[in-house]
C-alpha cells in the first residue's frame, strides 16, 4: 500500500526545479497584484474622504444673494473678511 501512496504524492509534487521556480514566480505575481489592488483601494478611499470634507460651502447663499461663492469664501468652507462680516450680520 505504501508504494501507491508515494506514486500519488509524486504526481502532486513538481518534477524539477524549473517548475518550482515558475510556481514561485506565479505566486509572487499574484501577491504583488493583490497588494497593488489594496493600495489602490486605500488611495481612492483617502482621496474621497479628503475631497468630501472640502466641499462644505452652501450654494444656496450665492443664489439668495446673487453673488459668487468667492464673494464670501477664499477656499470653502473658510470665510474671508467679507464673508465673516456677512455671517455676523445674519446673527443680529
Amino acid at each position: 500500500m505504501e508504494p501507491q501512496l508515494n506514486a500519488g504524492l509524486k504526481k502532486q509534487l513538481p518534477n524539477n526545479t524549473k517548475e518550482v521556480g515558475m510556481q514561485k514566480r506565479n505566486l509572487m505575481k499574484k501577491s504583488f497584484s493583490a497588494a497593488l489592488a489594496a493600495l489602490g483601494v486605500l488611495v481612492l478611499g483617502a482621496t474621497m474622504t479628503v475631497a468630501s470634507n472640502q466641499a462644505m460651502a452652501n450654494p444656496e447663499m450665492a443664489k439668495k444673494t446673487g453673488q459668487p461663492c468667492t464673494q464670501c469664501h477664499t477656499t470653502p468652507p473658510a470665510l474671508n473678511d467679507y464673508g465673516q462680516k456677512y455671517k455676523e450680520s445674519l446673527k443680529k
